[in-house]
């Protein structure tokens, strides 16, 4: 049998691979869906017995979650949720905005105008949404990831999902402070309406605009 020969470390690699994604996608689900709230213990073994897989799988999907900042592990505590501070939650607001603000740029004009009923489609489920309902967020994701995938640059819309997601984690586990109920959120219909300008700093000024309209908190939206 040959068992060192590259067919069957590529084999091997491709298998522990998929294991891996397995538990990052479990995992992952449980943090988002607020099963696994910040503080809570993640044990390998535990892992890897419930997702029926090896602990070398489950160790490799941890190690993501931390670089990616759901995880962290302490000396003597073990790997936990990470709790969340406000300066990190700021800081992942202004990311948000700085992404948008450059899609804007890359796809306002001929972009927006072009996928104009899909857009207005989903824009129209977010302005109809109790914007106080988890459901919310979700959709106001899901119309924002849409204006991103305008730009076509994957780098980009991998950031951005990333960033969504940590927003994700964030308002499920209320740690975002809820939308203020005296400020009306600008409505997702118009923003589509203001990204069909062909000018860089109007379409720039428009998403700045609505996403910062969300959140009345100085601490969050300065």
């Amino acid at each position: 049998m040959r068992i060192n020969g590259p067919e069957n470390l590529t084999g091997r690699t491709l298998s522990n691979q998929l294991l891996s994604q397995r538990v990052y996608n479990w995992l992952l689900e449980r943090i988002l869906s607020s099963e696994f709230k910040p503080g809570h213990h993640i044990n390998r073994r535990d892992i890897a017995e419930q997702v029926g897989v090896s602990v070398a799988p489950a160790l490799e999907a941890m190690v993501q979650l931390e670089w990616e900042g759901f995880l962290e592990t302490r000396p003597r505590l073990g790997t936990r949720v990470r709790t969340v501070t406000l300066e990190e939650i700021h800081g992942r607001f202004l990311l948000r905005e700085a992404l948008e603000a450059q899609g804007a740029r890359m796809y306002c004009g001929d972009a927006v105008r072009h996928h104009e009923k899909h857009l207005l489609k989903l824009a129209s489920k977010v302005d109809r949404s109790n914007p106080f309902n988890s459901r919310n967020w979700q959709l106001e994701i899901d119309f924002h990831r849409a204006l991103i995938l305008l730009t076509e640059c994957q780098v980009l819309i991998n950031t951005f999902d990333q960033v969504m997601r940590h927003s994700l984690f964030y308002a499920m586990n209320q740690l975002l402070p809820p939308p203020s109920k005296k400020r009306v959120p600008d409505s997702h219909s118009r923003l589509v309406a203001s990204l069909q300008t062909n000018n860089l700093e109007e379409a720039d000024r428009a998403i700045r605009s609505h996403i910062r309209s969300r959140w009345l908190d100085d601490k969050i939206s300065s």
